[in-house]
């Protein structure tokens, strides 16, 4: 065997071990750009401030090589806070899709989605493939703030309030056994220094919640949440703004919980911003 044969064999001897390697344990043996970067992504995502974003886990190779999540600095490129991805999140809720990203063919976790926040100048992160809520440090470290989240327990989003605590919103829930839905979306407080858990709130149930999206319960005994369905909170002086997507419809939460309002019907446009984590009201002039 020559040397140019030797070296294809080795080649394909290494990529069948990185393909093995990848399906067993979610590492790449191979230094990669994860597909979900832009093609200059570092420049294009870099900015004085600094800015955070969950690269979510993927698939390429139809389906043979898995994608641990990276979490990405600007000004640092990728950082590894999830080595154990496989056994903290549960995936078995999320099916896959195949999609070209950055002109690759992946296939990416239906549903699985992922908020993050930054508050004191620190960074927590919330999945709805975990029960968690998590500090992220910019050397890789990975801290839980609490794990004690009101029934369902299932978060959607994370922000910071004015008071530098956290605000998180959880799934609504649906029994397993007759499927009517059990709970709605609810909006907790965290407070960052003991991880002590406040309910303020829970919004207006979904009575067709099971009939209109698929659901999951591997993480609560006796009851599912929604699988694709995002709750975004946005903090103010007076209080929350919610949008649920459970029940297609924004909520203002006063500060205590004591009062919330259906909001929807007024005349203007909401807009998310994912960047700044707001969520704006543009009023419509007649």
């Amino acid at each position: 065997m020559n040397y140019s044969k030797q070296r294809i064999v080795i080649r394909i001897l290494f990529a069948v071990i990185a393909v093995v390697v990848s399906m067993t344990t979610g590492y790449l043996l191979f230094p990669e750009q994860h597909a979900y970067l832009p093609k200059d992504g570092q420049a294009q995502l870099r900015s004085d401030t600094g800015r955070w974003e969950v690269l979510p886990a993927y698939q390429s190779g139809d389906g043979l090589v898995a994608h641990r999540p990276l979490t990405y600095i600007a000004g640092k490129g990728t950082i590894e806070h999830f080595r154990d991805w496989r056994s903290e999140f549960k995936r078995e809720c999320f099916g896959t899709e195949q999609d070209v990203v950055n002109g690759k063919k992946i296939r990416f976790y239906q549903g699985w989605t992922w908020s993050v926040t930054e508050c004191r100048n620190r960074h927590f992160m919330v999945t709805n493939a975990s029960n968690k809520v998590y500090e992220l440090t910019d050397d890789g470290k990975r801290l839980v703030v609490t794990d004690k989240l009101p029934e369902p327990g299932v978060p959607s989003s994370i922000a910071c309030t004015p008071s530098q605590d956290l605000a998180v919103t959880l799934l609504p829930s649906v029994d397993k056994i007759g499927h009517k839905t059990h709970s709605g979306a609810k909006l907790v407080r965290i407070a960052i220094a003991d991880g002590t858990v406040t309910l303020i709130a829970e919004m207006p149930r979904a009575p067709d919640l099971m009939d209109t999206n698929s659901t999951c319960s591997v993480l609560h005994g006796s009851l599912a949440v929604p699988i694709g369905v995002q709750v975004v909170v946005t903090p103010g002086a007076e209080g929350f703004l919610i949008a649920d997507q459970s029940t297609a419809s924004f909520y203002s939460v006063s500060a205590d919980g004591n009062k919330i309002s259906d909001v929807s019907g007024k005349m203007g446009l909401w807009i998310a911003d994912p960047i700044s984590e707001k969520l704006y009201f543009v009023l419509m002039k007649p």
